[in-house]
């Protein structure tokens, strides 16, 4: 996920030179659903299109994310993108490696945040003086981020939150599908696929979800699941 956020301007420059072959090469291998997949195709700015493909592809997860740079590692799409084969993916990172003759000295930084994983160097046939400083930022743990959502007020975290996610969740089609019958009733449901934008439908989404703790919390849920990046970074 990280490696797709930290290149999300240079994918975005590159991939929306051709927009279309892009949504069509990740709907094929079912990263999208069809809804999703006319909703992008919708877009008539190729800038947006990008932006919201790359934004549903992280909120999926993991798994979605490392299928979705295998796609990005095909030959074909390569043909299309050019500077795709630029790209230095740590999809599968190499085990770093330094060498030095005889006499040289190698001094090098190695630094690791957020939860990352600090990967011994090999050194191989080396004489020379090498010195490596390792800097590790641990991150918060998967436990300590479960006791934040646990504790967060989930309807005052909705309301503070508003304006946010009115402008960042555009998956609101499917967010209505899963409540429909749950936390929305038909009538709801309608009035919010009514409306002819994510961020009208999310407005309204969040209008009949605010109003009890229980809707607040369900939504909240799904938020996480679906968005998880977005929720993070409003989160923390």
């Amino acid at each position: 996920m990280e490696a797709i956020r930290r290149s999300k301007l240079h994918l975005l420059e590159w991939l929306m030179a051709d927009p279309d072959f892009i949504l069509q090469a990740v709907q094929q291998d079912g990263l999208l659903t069809q809804r999703q997949y006319l909703k992008l195709k919708s877009e008539s700015d190729p800038e947006k299109q990008i932006i919201n493909l790359l934004d549903s592809v992280m909120g999926k997860g993991q798994h979605f994310c490392e299928k979705f740079i295998s796609i990005l590692q095909k030959d074909e799409v390569q043909d299309t993108y050019p500077n795709l084969r630029m790209w230095d993916s740590p999809r599968h990172p190499e085990t770093p490696s330094v060498a030095s003759s005889c006499g040289r000295s190698v001094i090098a930084n190695v630094e690791a945040g957020g939860g990352s994983t600090v990967v011994c160097p090999v050194i191989q046939g080396s004489t020379g003086s090498i010195s490596f400083s390792v800097n590790v930022d641990s991150g918060p743990s998967g436990n300590s981020r479960a006791n934040k959502h646990m504790s967060l007020d989930k309807q005052q975290f909705l309301k503070r939150n508003w304006a946010n996610l009115v402008q960042k969740i555009k998956c609101v089609d499917d967010l209505a599908d899963e409540m429909r019958g749950n936390r929305l009733n038909s009538e709801m449901y309608s009035l919010i696929m009514a409306c002819n934008t994510p961020e009208n439908k999310m407005r309204k989404l969040l209008e009949y979800t605010i109003t009890t703790k229980t809707a607040s919390e369900y939504l909240f849920t799904k938020l996480c699941r679906s968005q998880y990046y977005i929720m993070q970074d409003l989160i923390s």
